[in-house]
């Protein structure tokens, strides 16, 4: 867990000089977003995160790459996580569930086998049609 002197408000110029850790990974804390955290690795990743207990669970949602994402925009997301929390959601979870939704293509695949090939001879037209206009 980040100490103290691991918080601090975070600008461009301030994050881009961290170097990566020897080793693991070294967590630092934005004094002006709460639960707002920015990680580096020692492969040299960064990234900020979203941290806070919920439900009585330490729960670490990644906001984005850093700096693919801006700092403004990670302070929003994280003000936005925050006030999810504070209605009694959890944001972690809803993100699972979203993206664990099935994708066209697993939908097509499933029909294909399940219906198409079973009940009818032109499902080999099905999948032409699919590739042509999905793919």
């Amino acid at each position: 867990m980040p100490n103290s002197n691991n918080a601090f408000p975070f600008t461009h110029t301030r994050l881009v000089s961290i170097k990566p850790p020897k080793t693991g990974r070294t967590t630092y804390r934005d004094t002006k977003a709460a639960g707002l955290t920015f990680v580096v690795t020692a492969k040299g990743s960064k990234s900020l995160y979203f941290v806070k207990r919920i439900g009585g669970k330490p729960t670490r949602i990644r906001i984005g790459g850093y700096p693919e994402i801006s700092i403004d925009d990670a302070r929003q997301e994280a003000q936005r996580f925050s006030g999810e929390i504070a209605k009694g959601e959890n944001p972690h979870t809803a993100r699972k569930i979203k993206n664990s939704a099935p994708t066209v293509t697993e939908l097509f695949d499933y029909w294909l086998t399940t219906h198409s090939k079973v009940h009818k001879k032109s499902w080999a037209d099905d999948v032409q049609m699919f590739n042509r206009v999905v793919a």
